[in-house]
Parts: structure tokens; sequence; C-alpha cells
């Protein structure tokens, strides 16, 4: 009986064993390289190889690993669990690289440069803390590009879309998509190459994940956008049964009320100025480009007036933050806060101090919520302190002028600007 017990011990315990990867790396003459740093770019642990190359990682999903040193050119690999296998094995080739990595250029006393070749425009990023997912144009083709802290490419395919436009967005289950015109690519990495997968219509991928700003186990959350951008709805959708409740609904009704009044004042003026055959509203020719209607000086202005009101940032936005959903509203100076599930929490007073036209990220990492706001050809960041219930100032980017495209990631301040007449990644370190 005792060796029955353990025996059945013997087997549950095999049985729960995580299987293993091991990695063995070598260079072109089949020679082991001993203190290469492998990094799992997913969980952002590291480790070095031994005497004889080799190194060990638990396998209980996809690793993406990095092995990286100095004489070497870096590599990427992604390994996924296999069945039937205590250990997975694979051996590693490395060539030796006689220049040096390419070190982080300083262009200013805190800007670095986060992606750097002399004659790249960068289109589009998402950043991550060990790497960059980029989109870049480099001698009139086009490539998706990832990149390491170093600078360093690390995998690059080109692409070859006929559409001129192309984006990279991050949905919000973590999955990266190339977008054209008219169609949406899934990007993954396989065998240390770029692959595209599950090509769909432009349309139905915004239809599902478009909106989708929070992913939860059991539930989804979506924002969506109404009457020019004052009316800002929250819903919450069931996984099990699809159902969607709606959670909130803010509305920027001053802003609203005097667009609306400035735009019957426009087709009035319009309607007082043009008769018979030049009125363009009364022939039904009139295409809702409201520039057409400018025939006088004062339509002008107020079309100028109401253009500038309607394309200002609404200043309400929400996230996800922890285990709770959040509504930055900087119009009715308040934070709104629903549980995972949907339920209220309840509204409280925040400061916004002097944020007249705010637009709000986070930082995907640290999740922290930033604001941003315009002046001249600079833009003010500030934090969203839940201790203080107030914004704080932490930084001002203007080391380069009307930079584009920010993004936040485990605080660093990212964004695009020019240098040399190319269009540069460069980030910045956000202190406190």
């Amino acid at each position: 009986m005792k060796y029955l017990v353990l025996l059945s011990f013997i087997t549950i315990y095999a049985c729960t064993q995580a299987q293993v990867f091991e990695a063995t790396v070598k260079d072109l003459d089949r020679v082991p390289i001993k203190k290469v740093e492998i990094e799992n770019l997913i969980s952002g642990k590291k480790k070095r190889t031994n005497l004889e190359g080799k190194a060990y990682f638990k396998l209980d999903t996809t690793l993406l690993l990095e092995i990286t040193s100095e004489a070497y050119d870096s590599k990427i690999v992604s390994i996924d669990p296999q069945d039937d296998k205590d250990t997975v094995r694979l051996t590693i080739t490395l060539e030796a690289n006689f220049q040096l990595l390419q070190t982080v250029e300083i262009t200013s006393g805190r800007v670095k440069s986060s992606l750097n070749l002399k004659s790249m425009n960068v289109i589009d990023y998402v950043p991550y803390p060990n790497y960059t997912i980029a989109l870049v144009k480099f001698e009139g083709k086009r490539y998706l590009s990832l990149n390491n802290q170093f600078n360093k490419p690390l995998i690059q395919r080109k692409l070859y879309f006929w559409q001129r436009e192309l984006e990279l967005k991050e949905d919000c289950l973590g999955n990266v998509h190339v977008l054209t015109n008219d169609s949406t690519y899934q990007v993954t990495i396989k065998d240390s190459a770029f692959v595209l997968i599950h090509p769909r219509k432009k349309a139905d991928f915004l239809n599902e994940f478009g909106a989708c700003f929070a992913n939860f186990d059991k539930h989804q959350f979506y924002s969506i956008y109404e009457l020019h951008d004052r009316v800002y709805n929250v819903f919450v959708a069931k996984k099990s049964n699809k159902s969607v409740l709606p959670v909130f609904s803010i509305f920027d009704e001053e802003t609203y009320i005097s667009s609306k009044s400035l735009l019957n004042e426009i087709f009035l003026l319009y309607n007082l100025q043009t008769f018979g055959m030049q009125n363009q509203i009364s022939l039904g020719t009139w295409d809702g480009n409201l520039r057409d209607l400018a025939v006088t000086k004062r339509l002008v202005q107020l079309i100028a007036f109401y253009e500038a009101l309607v394309s200002k940032a609404s200043g309400v936005r929400a996230f996800r933050y922890k285990e709770e959903v959040v509504v930055a509203d900087q119009v009715s100076g308040l934070i709104h806060k629903a549980e995972s599930d949907g339920t209220f929490v309840g509204e409280f007073p925040f400061d916004y101090k002097t944020l007249e036209s705010p637009w709000f990220m986070q930082d995907k990492t640290t999740q922290q919520i930033y604001a941003l706001e315009k002046e001249a050809k600079s833009v003010h960041v500030y934090k969203l302190d839940f201790n203080l219930n107030e914004v704080v100032p932490v930084l001002t980017i203007d080391d380069y002028a009307y930079p584009e495209n920010i993004k936040f990631d485990n605080g660093w301040v990212y964004f695009l600007g020019f240098e040399n007449q190319f269009k540069k990644l460069l980030r910045i370190k956000i202190k406190g």
C-alpha cells in the first residue's frame, strides 16, 4: 500500500511539472557561446547561457526570446508549448558582428532617439517596455520593424500594400494590427519573422474593436462619441451572452449649444446673402462643406469659429485603471468610476486646474493616466494624481515643434518629431 501511494504521488507530480525550454546558443562553427543574454520580451525575465551555451525557461505559454551578445548579431525566436514533451530543445546559431551596437543618440539634454536611421521616416508605432514595433518608410519602401531598446532592428518585413494610408493599432486584447484603407491584418511573430494573419475588412474590425478600451475576464467596455464629440457614452458588454448595458453618458451641453447656435447663424446669414441659382442649399447641391458657404468676410469668421469649437478636444475619456473603469471628465470637473462588471461606483470631484481643452491618454504598462494640452508648438503633459485628486504637471514637449502621435509606455512619453526633414521616433523619460 505504501508503494502504491508513492507511485501515485510520483505520477501526479510528473503530470503537474511545467514543460521546459532548453536553448543552446552556438556560433557558426558550432562552438557553444557562454554568457549570452536571453530575455523573454513578454515577461521581461532575463537569463545567461552557461559554459555549455545553455539556458532554461519554463514553457507554460508562448515565449518571445531576444538573444543578444556584444560580439554577435541579435536574434529573436518564438517558442510554443508542445504536447507529449517534457523538454523542448532548440539550437540557436549567432553570426559574429564586428560592429558595435548602435548607442542611444542624445539629441538634447533629455530627448532620446528611440528609432533612428538617417533617411527613414517613422509612420506609426506601438511601444513596449523592452522593444518597439514600428511601421517605417525607407527609400520609398515600407517595412514593419521590431527594434530593441538600443535602436537595433531585430526583425524587419517589407510590406507590399498598394494603399497609401497605413497605420498600426493595438486592440483592447493587446494584439497589434496593420490597418490599410479597407483591410486589417494581425501582426504576429513566428520563426523569427513577422507574419500577418487574420485578414478582414477594416469596417468589421472597427465594428468589433474600434470602440473597445478595456478587457476584463467576463466583460468588455466600449466608448462612443456622439453629437460632434459632445456626448460621450460608455457601455459594458457581458462576454457570456453578448448583452450590452449603458454605464456612463456625459454631455458637454455648453459647447453643444454654442456650436448649434453658431451653425444656425451661419445658415441664416448665408441664406440672406445668396439668392436663386447662387444658393447651394436651396438648390440641393450643397455637399455639407461649410467652407463652400463662406461668401462674405463675416461668414468666413463664423465658420472659422465654428470649426475651432467643434474640433476642441472633448475633455472626456474612459480607461481601465487596475480593476475598475474610470472616466476622466474635465467638462464636469469629475472622475467617474465603475467596477469591472459595470456596476456604478460613484462620481468624485477632481481639480483639472486651468486646463481648457485637454485630451487624455494612458501608459499601458504603469496604467498612469495623463492629460495633454497644446500651446503654440508645444504640448504640456500632466499626470492625474488620484491621491491629491488633481492634475500635476510633469513635463512640456518643446524640444521639437509640433510633436505628433504621442503615446506613453513604462514611464516614457514617445512622439514623432522632424529631424533633418525626416520623421523620427523620440522619447522622454517622465520623472516622478
